[in-house]
């Protein structure tokens, strides 16, 4: 999971910061809510490597590339965890599962050029 998380956005935001200064283009790095507070289900290997991920995305812009960190809560998926929907019935202010297309719109709007200095 580390690889994925951490690891591969690195190489990837490494190997692309010079054709991304040439085009004035953005990144929009995909993080969680474990990387800023404790989390029912996440352990502690997904909120440090997402926690990373979010620290290395804002050093880019000291380099003039433009940044955002995402950091969703849960989301409706297959995947989820038993008990996620007690847990966000309990601890979640708005009662409910974000949907993907909700973090979607986010990221379309911070890669766009009406996100130019947010």
């Amino acid at each position: 999971m580390q690889y994925v998380n951490l690891v591969a956005p690195l190489l990837l935001c490494q190997e692309l910061i010079a054709p991304l200064k040439q085009a004035r283009g953005a990144v929009v790095d995909i993080s969680f809510i474990a990387a800023h507070q404790v989390h029912s289900f996440a352990g502690s290997v997904c909120a440090v490597s997402k926690a990373g991920s979010s620290s290395f995305t804002r050093e880019l812009g000291e380099v003039d590339v433009r940044v955002n960190v995402v950091a969703p809560g849960d989301l409706k998926a297959a995947i989820l965890s038993p008990g996620t929907e007690t847990v966000v019935g309990n601890e979640v202010p708005m009662k409910r599962l974000g949907r993907p297309e909700e973090v979607a719109e986010v990221v379309h709007l911070l890669s766009s050029s009406q996100s130019s200095y947010v």
